[in-house]
């Protein structure tokens, strides 16, 4: 039996490691998808199929693989007990596998048959653009939801912070997504004859199209241009989430500095390097972004090219975008090792760390780009799924196992994952009594034909039900903050 048992732990550490190293791979693809399609490092008609064949097999063959086969094991008792997970999850691969059939037949059609493929690109932007706002306005209602159950409590406002990141994420992706669709004008021309097949972005403002070409895309028999008119460019950049990404990036860095602080407040003092880690990303991304902030307010449209050094403030504003989206995964990462690796939350915490850490990396691609862009941009899919699919798993275990409630505070320093477990607790107890309720008053109706409603004795039940779970929640950290 022991033996056995050391295989199992073998295979656990195995398939965990598997996912590890894959969200790493994809954090990698998603990187060079960033810096290709921000004019970082320039692309040819090979490098990009490169780089898109690396976004097909890495990302959604072989690291989706791996990383979904992770979830399924470690979450299949809770899915079990419940269809909205199952649905969830079954859901997740299914939209996986129908963006990575699409992308195969993209890349046949872009690099094998040289055509343009904007209605493929448009319906895997849509479809993942649908499927991951979905995915993060369910995270940001149950966060809200979990933050309201334990409203009383002030120290709660990370829970908060969380819904608050969340729904500006995924207002940030309907806005960008609107911009991209609705307001680019699309012109497909024939192409001069000896044209060379490429695509580029441009960013260059042409008095023949009467606007800002951004992107060329030249195949054999025709060429297609990206073009924001010049009558609606200021609404496009405001809508493209100049604001909306600023603010989903505001509130991910407010909850990284929040979960580092509360760990080592409990555990130590706060390492110079990590410091660093919080805060720079910050410094580099509003530097970076300043040019877009200084039209924002003032209506003057400044490009990177304006400047003298715009690779230089290019640079700093993607480090920033590219570290602040590590720093965040990071800030999971340490809480999920304070807890142990024979723990169930472990995982789960893991999984949430991955999402965290590809999210804000899967919003900076340009979906423009017919190939690598769109497939890089597609990836918010996945990462919604993990960091809402992680933190959720997380709450449902908090608030079943009275021994991580106990332990969980003391280890970590953190009060998030023990106050969703409270509110998670104390929503289903409500939804029980609910439910026995209801039962109760249809059987009612039908002995005496009078249809009751669930009257004041209820309500009054209920929220004695949530003093009690809060005042033992709030016991709990006192005991705990004794004993540390």
């Amino acid at each position: 039996m022991y033996k056995v048992s050391q295989l199992f732990a073998l295979h656990d550490t195995t398939t965990r490691k598997a996912a590890v190293v894959s969200s790493i791979a994809i954090v990698v693809v998603l990187v060079i998808d960033l810096l290709a399609t921000r004019q970082m490092f320039p692309y040819d008609n090979f490098s990009g199929s490169v780089i898109f064949s690396a976004n097909i097999i890495v990302a959604y063959g072989i690291g989706s693989y791996f990383i979904l086969r992770y979830v399924a094991k470690v979450s299949q008792d809770l899915r079990r007990n419940s269809r909205f997970l199952d649905f969830l999850f079954k859901a997740t691969v299914l939209i996986q596998t129908a963006l990575a059939a699409l992308l195969a037949a993209m890349f046949i059609e872009f690099y094998y048959n040289d055509n343009s493929v904007r209605y493929m690109t448009y319906s895997a932007f849509l479809l993942s653009t649908i499927a991951a706002t979905a995915i993060m306005g369910v995270t940001s209602f149950k966060f809200f939801q979990w933050y309201r159950v334990l409203a009383r409590d002030k120290r709660n406002y990370l829970i908060l912070l969380c819904g608050l990141a969340a729904g500006s994420i995924a207002i940030a992706m309907i806005f960008d997504a609107s911009a991209k669709l609705m307001l680019v004008r699309v012109v497909e021309e024939e192409s001069l004859a000896g044209a060379i097949s490429q695509d580029t972005f441009l960013y260059r403002t042409d008095e023949k199209y009467q606007g800002e070409v951004q992107y060329k895309v030249v195949k054999g028999d025709t060429t297609t241009l990206y073009i924001v008119p010049s009558s609606i460019r200021l609404l496009y950049h405001y809508v493209n989430g100049w604001i909306p990404i600023t603010v989903a990036f505001g509130f991910t860095w407010a909850i990284t500095a929040v979960l580092l602080r509360q760990f080592y407040q409990k555990n130590g003092k706060l390492p110079v390097m990590l410091f660093a880690l919080i805060v720079l990303p910050l410094v580099l991304f509003m530097v970076g972004r300043t040019p877009d902030l200084y039209s924002a307010f003032t209506g003057q449209i400044w490009h990177w090219e304006d400047f003298q050094n715009p690779y230089l403030l290019k640079s700093i504003f993607r480090a920033g975008v590219i570290g602040g989206s590590i720093s965040f995964g990071v800030g999971f990462l340490f809480v999920s090792r304070a807890i142990g690796v024979h723990n169930k939350l472990w995982d789960y915490l893991i999984i949430a760390a991955m999402g965290a850490t590809m999210i804000g990396l899967s919003l900076t691609p340009s979906a423009q780009q017919q190939t690598f862009g769109v497939a890089g941009r597609s990836l918010m899919v996945l990462a919604s799924f993990l960091f809402s699919f992680g933190f959720y798993l997380s709450a449902v275990t908090v608030a079943h196992d009275n021994r991580i409630r106990r332990s969980i505070s003391k280890l970590t320093g953190s009060q998030i994952l023990n106050s969703v477990g409270a509110a998670q607790l104390e929503y289903e107890v409500e939804k029980a009594v609910i439910e026995v309720a209801e039962k109760e008053n249809e059987i009612l109706s039908r002995q005496t034909g009078i249809q009751p409603t669930l009257d004041e004795d209820l309500k009054l039940y209920l929220e004695e039900v949530s003093r009690e779970v809060q005042s033992y929640d709030l016991k709990r950290r006192t005991n705990v903050g004794v004993a540390a």
